[in-house]
């Protein structure tokens, strides 16, 4: 299945556009702006970000079941995917990849999207000009990773010409990574980079035009 369907459909989230291990339950994104961090949802709020309302709960279960991800992307769109998941290529890339997603985890704000959405609409009435900061921004409340996945780096239009790249590619370090070719990467305990989120907008209210 394609990844972006997948999420869409399966997940009721969105691929990400940027990502980093800052990326977790509870921040706040710009969504006219490449997906860019702004703040924390306890920034407008209050609390602790690590602990009551904003505390995060971790599920280990491979959301993919028998569900296959794969699929395939090219030169700098190659390389911004790959970055989604911890995966970093030095220089230029004019290649293809062909990535497989083996199992897929998630972490979300032990608060629900509801309780956090009616304490949003109390702020809105106590401090219309705290909401208005993060009006129409995205709030997320839960993250997905990619725990283990295989890239393959190829020639554009031709999967069975593998390139080698072992000497350009560098991964984050809380991976795991083990090269079964210099072209064909498995990566795996890659929790920390999410690459979709699943949330929502902060929306403007109809009586504030």
């Amino acid at each position: 299945m394609n990844i972006e369907k997948f999420v869409e459909r399966r997940l009721k989230a969105n691929v990400l556009r940027f990502s980093n291990e800052m990326y977790r339950p509870g921040i706040v994104i710009d969504d006219d702006d490449n997906d860019r961090m702004i703040g924390h949802i306890a920034d407008v709020l209050g609390g602790n970000p690590d602990m009551g309302n904003w505390a995060i709960r971790s599920h280990s279960a491979n959301i993919l079941v028998a569900t296959k991800i794969s699929g395939t992307r090219k030169g700098d769109l190659a390389v911004q995917f790959l970055q989604l998941f911890g995966v970093n290529i030095a220089g230029n890339f004019e290649h293809e990849i062909t990535f497989h997603l083996e199992k897929v985890t998630s972490k979300d704000l032990q608060e629900k999207d509801l309780t956090i959405e009616i304490m949003l609409d109390a702020l809105r009435e106590k401090d219309i000009n705290k909401w208005r900061s993060i009006k129409r921004d995205f709030v997320v409340t839960e993250t997905y990773y990619a725990e283990e996945f295989s890239v393959k780096f190829h020639r554009k239009g031709d999967a069975s010409a593998e390139v080698k790249v072992k000497a350009e590619v560098d991964v984050e370090a809380s991976a795991k990574v083990e090269w079964e070719t210099e072209g064909t990467i498995r990566v795996t305990n890659n929790g920390n980079v999410p690459f979709a989120v699943r949330g929502f907008v902060v929306k403007k209210p109809l009586n504030d035009q």
